[in-house]
């Protein structure tokens, strides 16, 4: 082996490991923002969840009050 394809061969080892890094880097931001994106999606739904349960209350009674309201309008409506 000459000093030329021992040059080559150096180059092409020395380019593999920087891609093998590159290619590591890239796995590892990936994993990242996997795991990221579903901390992001499990806050928006446990968020979500708990407006509704502390919410719930007043959409109940406020249900109950339409109903009162419609079965007012019920018994006043005349003919019937």
């Amino acid at each position: 082996m000459d000093d030329e394809e021992k040059k080559l061969l150096y180059r092409a080892v020395k380019l593999s490991e920087d891609n093998h890094h590159m290619l590591r880097e890239m796995l590892r931001w990936a994993r990242i923002r996997r795991y990221l994106t579903l901390s992001y999606w499990l806050i928006i739904i446990v968020l979500t969840v708990a407006a509704y349960y502390l919410v719930e209350p007043y959409i109940k009674e406020l249900y109950g009050g339409l109903a009162g309201v419609i079965e007012l309008v019920q018994k006043l409506k005349p003919g019937d």
